[in-house]
């Protein structure tokens, strides 16, 4: 029995590769396995089944593990401040670059404890003109939910997790 309160619908799971690369993507019904659909994209190819289906669905954004550095940070107890805004503070010296350069998401938080994806904002903007040019309308994005070392088929019927 399903016990999650957020009802099931249907969802647009695109997952975005280097520009030059194609964007993988499967279509999600819930109770209606036949409308289910996957396929890759390209900017040079004629298909428009994506864009077509970013018109009707929000999309679920996934992004490349590998272009993302994932750190835990105990925030201060007695923090009155949001956390999006201390968190790039408590990075500042495990980081490489400068945390302006850097957009910070809060993962997960569990009282004081946080888990953070640090991204390049370059990045995070190619990311996000990949999406306006699909016209993704994005519900979600996430990083590392699919296994890095999992090829881009994997989103087909079958052949995931």
């Amino acid at each position: 029995m399903n016990h999650d309160k957020t009802a099931q619908r249907e969802m647009l799971i695109v997952r975005l590769a280097a520009p030059e690369r194609p964007v993988a993507w499967r279509l999600v019904c819930p109770g209606d396995p036949q409308r289910e659909a996957c396929g890759e994209w390209s900017a040079t190819g004629a298909d428009a089944t994506l864009p077509e289906l970013a018109q009707r669905y929000p999309a679920w954004v996934l992004v490349p593990a590998s272009d993302c550095a994932f750190h835990h940070v105990t925030l201060p107890a007695g923090l009155r401040k949001a956390p999006q805004q201390v968190v790039p503070f408590l990075l500042e010296e495990q980081l490489a670059t400068d945390v302006d350069e850097t957009h910070f998401a809060l993962l997960h938080r569990q009282r004081e404890r946080c888990a953070v994806a640090a991204i390049a904002r370059q990045k995070m903007a190619a990311w996000l003109a990949r999406c306006d040019e699909l016209r993704l309308h994005i519900s979600r994005a996430d990083a590392g939910c699919i296994d890095a070392a999992l090829p881009p088929r994997s989103l087909e019927r079958g052949t995931g997790r």
